[in-house]
């Protein structure tokens, strides 16, 4: 109610909220009882709003082209993963900028900051997120799975647009580690962060060093790549 009085768009970075709240506004816009109700107890009319993910409002709105624009560096030395997770683009009712089923708008994005895009058949899988507090053993299960098949593709980063399965992936990461008896060490990125490298952004204002898995080596991986380009220039 709040967001719609301003008459602009609602954008939201968590997948989880998009999600939710785009179902919230489809039964206020198409089920005229429950409106009625909610109107009546909050005292005043619902007009609707128009609700965004970011990832959404990057690809679509503003564009990759005119984003690679931006770009000053080609991350070449990342090979991620796109973790989509499994509310962001479904149900397709609610959600409707991306194949529910095979969606391609992060995989693009990642590979237009000149990063190497794998295959991951887990990209709209359960990263286990929702089951944290209610079932723990079995959210770091599912979570697993997601890591042991982006090590099977040969990755050495897992690109995320969801806050809840980044703190899971990355947050959690150690604890998955030492409940499971197992190595992971694998860097997970919000997917802007990934967009301010290849803009040129400082690994500081990225708040990189906030990430609980260390970045280092990945960014490392990247230097290396530019001073082999540079390299192969020379000659």
């Amino acid at each position: 109610m709040l967001a719609s009085r301003t008459g602009l768009d609602l954008v939201i970075p968590c997948s989880i909220c998009s999600h939710n709240l785009s179902r919230a506004d489809k039964a206020m816009r198409e089920n005229e009882g429950f409106r009625k109700k909610i109107e009546t107890a909050i005292g005043e009319k619902y007009e609707g709003i128009t609700i965004k993910h970011l990832l959404d409002v990057i690809v679509n709105d503003v564009g990759i082209e005119t984003l690679s624009g931006k770009f000053t560096k080609k991350l070449k030395g990342i090979k991620a993963v796109p973790y989509y997770g499994c509310l962001l683009v479904r149900p397709s009712e609610v959600s409707r900028f991306d194949n529910p089923d095979n969606p391609q708008s992060l995989d693009n994005l990642i590979k237009a900051t000149g990063a190497q895009c794998l295959t991951f058949t887990q990209k709209t899988k359960c990263c286990g997120g929702n089951l944290l507090m209610s079932n723990q053993d079995y959210a770091f299960k599912l979570t697993k799975k997601l890591f042991d098949e982006a090590k099977s593709a040969g990755a050495n980063c897992i690109v995320v647009a969801c806050p809840m399965c980044h703190m899971l992936l990355d947050g959690q990461q150690a604890m998955i580690e030492e409940e499971l008896d197992t190595v992971i060490d694998m860097p997970v990125l919000y997917f802007t962060q990934l967009l301010g490298l290849a803009m040129g952004i400082g690994e500081g204002e990225l708040e990189l060093d906030k990430n609980m898995v260390s970045t280092a080596g990945l960014l490392k991986s990247v230097g290396r790549e530019e001073e082999s380009v540079e390299a192969e220039v020379a000659q």
